[in-house]
């Protein structure tokens, strides 16, 4: 299954204390072994000068 750019997947978190994080992801289908391999940016609930919000983003869904 293909994820399109500026879907939000849940996936496991590599470098943190929790099992799973939230991803969005960026890349698309020119991306090089799309479908197999995403660009993806972690979505957190900490809020940084740098942060970009993503609430009433959700056109389907929802992040708890």
């Amino acid at each position: 299954m293909m994820h399109r750019r500026g879907t939000v997947v849940v996936a496991s978190d590599p470098f943190g204390n929790t099992p799973r994080r939230p991803y969005l992801v960026i890349s698309d289908e020119t991306h090089p072994f799309a479908g197999e391999q995403y660009i993806a940016l972690g979505i957190s609930t900490k809020e940084y000068d740098e942060s970009i919000s993503l609430a009433d983003s959700f056109v389907e869904g929802r992040l708890d």
